[in-house]
């Protein structure tokens, strides 16, 4: 039996330069590794096995890593917004990390739910042909 051995690794295209800067700007937006790969015109099989050459981890990890970072970001810009006086930043900032709410509750007597009683009748003031209550 004859093999052919005189295929030579490496003897496919040249690698395409991988924009790691572009990655970490696309991955803070929480861009998925099929986008990221698109906006590099690369695949992302492509980028995993780059990821995994050059970074030393897998792409989920780094990925992971740079979405953390775009938090932190997204979330020092709403602070600042919330300082300098943006009053719709600071009341959305205080129902999400204070807990504050726009609901008001309702109750009856000794904190009871309220009973509703609704009446549909004729408009001559007839005895209503439907009763609703409930508790």
């Amino acid at each position: 039996m004859v093999t052919n051995n005189s295929k030579k690794h490496g003897t496919g295209p040249p690698a395409r330069p991988v924009d790691w800067p572009l990655i970490d700007r696309l991955a803070n937006m929480h861009c998925t590794a099929e986008e990221i790969g698109y906006a590099c015109g690369v695949s992302d099989r492509t980028l995993r096995r780059r990821c995994v050459a050059e970074k030393h981890c897998s792409l989920g990890e780094y990925i992971s890593k740079q979405t953390v970072v775009g938090k932190v970001s997204l979330r020092r810009w709403m602070w600042e917004k919330a300082e300098s006086g943006n009053v719709t930043m600071q009341i959305w900032l205080s129902k999400n990390i204070l807990g504050y709410a726009d609901k008001v509750e309702h109750a009856g007597q000794g904190g009871q739910p309220l009973a509703v009683r609704v009446e549909i009748g004729s408009s001559d003031g007839t005895k209503p042909f439907k009763e609703i209550t409930q508790t």
